[in-house]
């Protein structure tokens, strides 16, 4: 089961259908046979008005996958002396866009292949940093100036002159179907996506529901009282992305988990 198949069980385990089918799949004016014979399924409409609408995009800004790329070979713009600006490829970031900026590392080592994989750096690459960890009072061989502009599109600031091997590090966005996610991640995932569905609900339904009250006659009931208690749904969800999607990304990214032991336990790991 995929993260997004998880979280889709999940809103569906944890709020009543009777209120998933009405906000998702028609209009409270509308008769239930109306509603059916709409040719798009629950699953479909979640996906597409809530998690890809608003939780892709979201929990894109707080993690992704760390990657290592090595933009050497590649054509540049020189806007001054010591100002570079690359575009690179999307091909180089399997059809995904770059999300955040870390800092590029200049290398001049001989036999460095162009292969980095999402899932860390190349050998000889982990080796070199290893050593410049290591190492007393190392040379300054890498570069934080550096700053996304535009879509796959960065600024290099550096004091040197641009060396033809340059790796650079930073932050792609998940996939469509999320599939870098871990296991031991999806359960988050599924309360953040249900925050967002029950937030949903409230924006879109409140009104309406008030609106058939009135003219329509209807009843509610515990419906409404249901949809009323979602009006705190935002706030929840923000605070899951913002207090908890952060940590748990860089655990799930194997580079961001590995540089942040080595930060602990020294650059030999």
């Amino acid at each position: 089961m995929s993260a997004i198949a998880h979280a889709l069980n999940y809103v569906k385990q944890t709020i009543p259908p009777e209120i998933l089918q009405v906000a998702f799949m028609g209009h409270l004016s509308q008769p239930m046979r109306m509603r059916q014979m709409i040719p798009l399924s629950l699953d479909h409409m979640i996906r597409s008005k809530v998690i890809e609408d608003r939780v892709l995009p979201d929990v894109n800004l707080f993690g992704g996958t760390e990657i290592w790329l090595p933009i050497f070979g590649l054509a540049y713009e020189m806007v001054n002396t010591n100002t570079y600006v690359y575009r690179i490829p999307l091909e180089m970031t399997q059809g995904r866009k770059i999300t955040r900026m870390f800092s590029t590392c200049f290398t001049n080592l001989t036999g460095v292949n162009g292969y980095v994989s999402a899932q860390g750096k190349g050998s000889l690459i982990s080796a070199a940093m290893q050593v410049m960890s290591s190492a007393s009072n190392p040379p300054i061989v890498s570069n934080a100036y550096v700053e996304l502009v535009g879509d796959n599109t960065i600024v290099i600031e550096s004091s040197i002159t641009s060396p033809a091997q340059m790796v650079l590090r930073c932050w792609i966005e998940g996939d469509a179907n999320m599939t870098h996610l871990k296991t031991p991640v999806y359960l988050l995932f599924s309360k953040i996506v249900a925050a967002a569905v029950r937030n949903y609900i409230h924006v879109n339904t409140v009104i309406p529901q008030d609106i058939s009250f009135i003219h329509g006659g209807m009843e509610l009931g515990r419906m409404k009282e249901s949809i009323e208690s979602y009006s705190g749904a935002n706030e929840e969800y923000l605070d899951f992305l913002e207090t908890k999607w952060g940590k748990v990304s860089i655990f799930n990214s194997p580079v961001s988990r590995q540089r942040h032991i080595q930060s602990h336990v020294g650059g030999g790991y």
